[in-house]
């Protein structure tokens, strides 16, 4: 689905398969490269070790602005600039 998306999403959940975060930041960048557009990333904290290359891969974007809130397991948030 990810690679044929061309839709652009207003809201994204990931929680997934953590090793395969980095393999879908690649699309799923597109689909909140808008205005308003946020993705949030669920267990951040809860599994850093895990989801560390993922998040500083999306931190190098400048597109993108982030933050972690640390609510339940750690809320990762990616928002586009616009």
């Amino acid at each position: 689905f990810l690679e044929n998306c061309q839709e652009k999403y207003d809201f994204i959940l990931l929680d997934a398969e953590r090793d395969a975060y980095l393999n879908y930041w690649v699309h799923l960048q597109n689909m909140i490269t808008h205005r308003g557009g946020v993705l949030i990333v669920d267990n951040v904290i809860s599994h850093a070790a895990e989801v560390k290359d993922f998040i500083c891969e999306v931190k190098k974007d400048q597109r993108f602005m982030t933050t972690t809130l640390p609510i339940g397991a750690g809320l990762f948030v990616v928002t586009f600039r616009n």
